[in-house]
């Protein structure tokens, strides 16, 4: 029943990493400094965190296929006002807008196939979701990689904008499962907009710490591969062989959530192998050395990203799931504004090394910040052996 859900979720992730993977060259291509490309990267992430969460209040409100719809129309309107632009302060607003247009759909999406499982089975569902992410960001860099070879990068950037019209093809085959996803009562309270609870925090602070690393490996890993003498296709092929492991990985993970209900320690042994690797990364050379940390990296994250989808769909309603997917989302790209932006600000002044390793203590720090967080405010009779 939500297999279309899945295949639009799919889609959409590969045309945007598609214009993630090629626009960091097109910026060099433009002379920009690594602080503008990290400005105009994490630009796209820190959109979908400021509207994420309202436009999944809003879907809660007026449904998901309205939303969605909505979204995938933004999506093909920037895809192709990206391509356009030859200017990198024409191109910072058209990409903030491509974010503006993913907050619109992503949050409606996955509460979608939230509101159509059993409370049982979500860590399975969410696993498959998972999964559908992940495949997209596998074949986007390969597509890309491949056809900018031979094409070059602004062409490249057109087709993949002409791959954004395909959303429409696949529409109207889940439009009648998202046109009954969502609230069940026509009024649902307006005093209850986002649920807050110790499940929902400790998701979106696992998504946040996921995507801090993923921010600013996607931004800036390319280029110091191709620094160091890699092909772009070369380049293009690692970011999908690491994407389809992390595919294959997550449908089994989301059974593993299911049986063993301990999403909250996952979170954690993921962000802290997913951390301590990334540190890593600004002293590796090769393909191959860059390929196993990223499957490293990988696999990390899948279990974080997992085990956070999991607990949210778990600890929200049907009522406010939208919202509570919206803050999962803006929590995901607010991890990806800062960490292009993080790793851009501090290469004006240092090397990969430090650059790196101080992208992976920023996600420490985000995660210990939550459980500290949520273990004073849980109560005082509460530490962070009972968060545990």
């Amino acid at each position: 029943m939500t297999l279309p859900l899945y295949v639009l979720t799919f889609w959409m992730e590969t045309v945007l990493s598609m214009f993630r993977f090629l626009l960091p060259f097109y910026l060099l291509q433009l002379a920009a400094s690594t602080f503008e490309v990290g400005l105009v990267i994490g630009a796209f992430g820190l959109t979908v965190a400021i509207s994420a969460i309202p436009l999944g209040y809003l879907s809660d409100r007026i449904g998901r296929m309205h939303m969605v719809t909505l979204g995938f129309v933004f999506i093909a309107i920037s895809a192709f006002v990206v391509a356009s632009r030859t200017n990198i302060y024409e191109l910072l607003p058209a990409y903030i807008f491509m974010g503006f247009a993913m907050a619109c759909a992503s949050p409606s999406l996955d509460a979608s196939i939230a509101d159509n499982i059993q409370m049982s089975r979500v860590g399975a569902a969410m696993g498959r979701l998972a999964s559908s992410i992940q495949m997209g960001i596998a074949l986007g860099p390969a597509m890309a990689g491949f056809i900018a070879a031979s094409m070059g990068i602004v062409s490249t950037l057109y087709v993949a904008a002409l791959f954004s019209l395909v959303l429409f093809v696949m529409l109207p085959f889940a439009s009648r499962i998202l046109r009954n996803s969502g609230s069940k009562e026509k009024h649902v309270k307006r005093n209850h907009v986002l649920p807050v609870n110790k499940g929902t925090v400790v998701g979106w602070g696992g998504f946040f710490a996921s995507f801090i690393i993923w921010g600013g490996i996607a931004a800036f890993v390319p280029i110091y591969a191709a620094a160091g003498g890699l092909e772009i296709s070369i380049i293009g092929m690692i970011f999908s062989i690491q994407a389809a492991v992390a595919f294959v990985a997550r449908i089994p993970l989301g059974e593993l959530v299911d049986r063993l209900r301990q999403e909250r320690r996952l979170i954690i042994i993921g962000v802290v192998i997913a951390s301590l690797t990334v540190s890593l990364m600004g002293y590796l050379s090769g393909a191959v050395m860059i390929l196993v940390a990223m499957i490293v990296i990988s696999l990390a994250r899948s279990t974080i990203n997992v085990s956070s989808l999991a607990v949210v769909a778990r600890s929200a309603s049907q009522d406010d799931r939208g919202a509570a997917m919206g803050a999962g989302s803006s929590s995901r790209n607010m991890g990806n504004a800062i960490g292009p932006i993080l790793m851009g600000a501090i290469l004006g002044f240092e090397g990969y090394v430090v650059a790196f390793s101080l992208l992976g203590l920023s996600a420490l720090a985000i995660l210990s910040a939550v459980i500290v967080g949520i273990s004073l405010v849980v109560g005082r009779h509460h530490n962070v052996i009972s968060f545990l």
